[in-house]
């Protein structure tokens, strides 16, 4: 259970039916907040008409009302529930790909911009700064190897935010995962008087393509299933 519900006991498995169920992180919160403000409310009524601090307990939880009945007051409100919970596929699947493309393009953009200010005139070669060519070739670097891992976490981090099925950050990741092996950020930087420079984005298949899926693959949903197994661990042992 995430920090931001670790409040009365009880209310733990409330909040992880209601996340399972599709309600929206910010709606459980809320709603885990006031249950646990009004439960010790009703505690304190009890303590006042002279019982002790176990039946009192006891007695504010029956007060408060049955697990299944506190649930049904989300449950039962569709718009409660998160617009990820609605259209997974388009959360977890489509917008991945779509942050990627809009991230190549900004960068190729930002590329061409700075090396044109730094273009004397049109016929003449951009004076660019010394540092400019390794900071391309790190660029490239961090789109091959670190961008589809930490998209792949941001897939991670909202299935396990709002508790989603399985299949849906699957996909996901593997989307991810291909796209990131396959897709490839081109930079050639003009150097001599008259020589236009390039910025593309291209699909490339080679030898390492599967073993660059699978590297991708493996580090991008190590957190998933490091949460799955640590989920699970507290579920046997509670």
């Amino acid at each position: 259970m995430p920090q931001q519900f670790a409040m009365h006991k009880s209310f733990e498995r409330l909040g992880e039916r209601l996340l399972t169920a599709g309600i929206a992180p910010r709606h459980v919160r809320r709603y885990l907040a006031e249950l646990d403000e009004h439960l010790d409310d009703l505690k304190a009524e009890e303590r006042r008409a002279g019982h002790d601090r176990a039946d009192a307990e006891a007695r504010a939880m029956s007060r408060l009302g049955a697990p299944e009945d506190l649930a049904r007051a989300m449950t039962g409100r569709p718009e409660f529930r998160s617009w990820t919970a609605r259209a997974p596929w388009a959360a977890l699947v489509v917008a991945p790909p779509v942050v990627l493309a809009l991230i190549l393009a900004l960068t190729a953009v930002a590329i061409v911009v700075i090396v044109q200010t730094h273009r004397p005139t049109p016929d003449l070669a951009p004076d660019l700064p010394g540092w400019f060519a390794s900071l391309t070739a790190t660029i490239i670097r961090i789109e091959r190897l670190a961008l589809p891992v930490l998209l792949g976490w941001g897939v991670v981090a909202i299935a396990i935010r709002q508790r989603i099925r399985l299949v849906w950050p699957a996909l996901g990741l593997a989307v991810i995962a291909m796209l990131g092996a396959t897709t490839e950020l081109f930079i050639f930087l003009p150097r001599a008087p008259g020589q236009h420079g390039e910025v593309s984005v291209g699909m490339h298949l080679d030898g390492l393509v599967a073993a660059h899926i699978v590297v991708n693959l493996i580090l991008a949903s190590a957190p998933y299933l490091i949460w799955r197994r640590w989920r699970s661990t507290l579920s046997r042992t509670a």
